[in-house]
């Protein structure tokens, strides 16, 4: 029980620092948060495999200009902050610490080979407090080869623990300066009411953004500082839903202003009410990549088919969304992110998913689970292209086979089907149809 003054007083050096090793082995840390937390520009809440995969990758090309061959985006002075468009996400878990962990462990390994090599430091010789934090995401390419890229996120926490939690809404979000977005990838259950922890999570950090907003040149409503401001088109922080659920952003909006009903504070300068509507927008979405993990990772490395078409599908019927994002192009990447502006546009694509896609991949699913075929590397032989089953053998007949009537079943269906439905899918085109049969059947 001695202090340690008094250990440093009454013994021996070795034993004060072995003591002080043991400590800082057993002290857990509750953030990974960057010194300069006023560059951080968008949080995710949830830590899943989706929104790691697809949405955190858009968030950081979406403010890159260069990509430094590593797989690190970045606008070329080695932080990614260098322009008005980033948006240097930082990663919050719901539950646990593991992403945390996971995120701590591989920065330490990496400052250590850093400091073998001397190859990792900034002009005054210490090492760049961004870009340390990174994590690995798995794709299955076409040919079944495996492609790993580095991910860079710009901070990690946590809200599963009293001090973690603390940590986020006491040390992180009064030091934000422009904010414009909010990633929520809770999973279904997650949005099955608005009493699950992830949504009073969602609300208590709205309810202290609503707090420490700022007015004009970022001074605070209260006068005690400067505080956030939001420089989207419409001044709006955009909350974008990666969870497979119908209009998530319609639920995420209708579970914040039932809480705000239940937490109702005549004294606040704004109601939670009307920040909610005035200064925060929910955008629906559709989202679409197939995601697991990689063996043995416990699900903190996601295992990914290639990125669809339309991997994510944003609604943005009032332009709230930040330029960057909507005006971003895949370029090769392969980022799979849609911005809609009209209405309908949206059940139009989810429409498409169900009938072309799930629709396609439940007939073929059903057929070779009859025919004993339980791997889908059955349909990946090259040769199994066109309807000219005859001319192969073995497995590649097999696999022409199934793809002739895969293709037989959409052109006779599913495509006939949407000619005669037209205004069921808000007039998309025969060639819209055709192309999300063959971004899915590209997969398959």
């Amino acid at each position: 029980q001695l202090t340690t003054l008094e250990l440093h007083s009454n013994f021996p050096r070795y034993y004060f620092e072995l003591y002080s090793a043991f400590s800082c082995m057993t002290m857990p840390i509750n953030a990974l948060f960057p010194d300069d937390k006023s560059q951080i520009h968008s949080l995710c809440l949830g830590s899943g495999r989706f929104l790691r995969s697809v949405l955190v990758p858009a968030l950081i090309a979406a403010g890159a200009t260069i990509n430094d061959g590593n797989g690190l985006a970045n606008n070329g002075n080695g932080n990614g902050n260098g322009n008005g468009n980033n948006f240097n996400p930082v990663i919050l878990q719901t539950r646990g610490r593991t992403f945390m962990d996971y995120c701590h462990h591989r920065r330490s390994e990496s400052r250590k080979k850093a400091k073998a090599a001397a190859e990792t430091t900034t002009e005054a010789g210490e090492c760049s407090d961004f870009l340390n934090y990174s994590y690995e995401v798995d794709t299955v390419q076409h040919d079944g080869r495996t492609i790993t890229d580095i991910i860079p996120c710009f901070g990690a926490g946590s809200f599963g623990t009293v001090e973690s939690k603390a940590c986020i809404m006491d040390e992180l979000l009064p030091h934000l300066q422009i904010l414009r977005l909010i990633g929520v990838g809770v999973t279904e259950a997650g949005l099955s009411s608005c009493h699950t922890k992830a949504m009073t999570d969602l609300y208590d950090v709205l309810n202290k953004l609503r707090e420490l907003q700022g007015e004009g040149e970022g001074q605070r409503q209260d006068g005690s500082g400067s505080g956030w401001i939001c420089d989207n088109p419409n001044g709006k922080i955009c909350v974008v839903n990666t969870d497979n659920v119908p209009l998530n952003g319609t639920k995420l909006k209708e579970f914040m202003l039932q809480l705000a009903a239940e937490n109702v504070n005549d004294n606040d300068n704004m109601t939670m009410t009307q920040f909610l509507t005035n200064k925060v927008t929910f955008h629906n979405t559709m989202v679409d990549r197939i995601t697991s993990q990689r063996p043995g990772s416990n699900g903190l490395v996601p295992r990914a088919e290639p990125t669809p078409l339309k991997a994510l599908v944003i609604e943005d019927l009032e332009g709230d969304l930040p330029p960057s994002l909507v005006m971003q192009k895949d370029e090769g990447l392969g980022l799979g992110v849609v911005v809609r502006k009209k209405a309908g546009q949206l059940d139009a694509d989810i429409a498409l998913k169900l009938r072309v896609a799930n629709g396609t991949h439940t007939a073929i699913a059903h057929v070779m689970a009859l025919c004993g075929l339980l791997m889908t590397d059955a349909l990946s032989n090259p040769k199994g292209e066109g309807g000219d089953c005859d001319n192969h053998d073995g497995d590649d007949k097999i696999s022409a086979k199934l793809m002739y009537y895969l293709d037989s079943l959409f052109q006779h269906q599913n495509l006939k089907a949407a000619e005669a439905n037209t205004e069921d899918l808000h007039d998309t085109k025969t060639s819209d149809v055709q192309a999300v049969y063959d971004d899915w059947r590209r997969i398959l």
